[in-house]
């Protein structure tokens, strides 16, 4: 299996659907970017030593921090993976102590309309 195929991979299995919109999304613009983007991908999620819950847990921690408009997206994708909507929580809880309440704010509203989106 190639770099970008075990990168698809990975996204397939964390995102769905939306892996492949990911990609398509930015190779018009770049496609070395694009399959760099994936290969990277696939070369970080398929190393030993944690499971996807971890690594789905360490990327909200992140995007709670930044803000960031892709922390829809890998709420979904945790939730996919098997963490529960109280641990999505939980870890968006624990980040007020580094990034504030504001922040947290922020990341939680996202999180609740993510689970109102999601099928029950």
């Amino acid at each position: 299996m190639s770099r970008f195929e075990r990168g698809m991979a990975a996204l397939q299995n964390i995102h769905g659907s939306a892996g492949q919109e990911v990609y398509e999304a930015v190779k018009p613009f770049d496609e070395v970017f694009a399959r760099r983007m994936i290969e990277n991908i696939g070369d970080v999620f398929s190393r030993p030593g944690v499971d996807l819950k971890v690594r789905l847990a360490a990327n909200l921690g992140a995007l709670v921090a930044q803000q960031s408009p892709q922390l829809k997206v890998h709420i979904n994708a945790a939730l996919n993976v098997g963490l529960s909507p109280d641990e999505v929580k939980e870890l968006i809880m624990q980040m007020v102590l580094y990034c504030g309440y504001p922040t947290c704010i922020y990341a939680l509203r996202a999180a609740e309309q993510v689970f109102s989106e999601r099928p029950k």
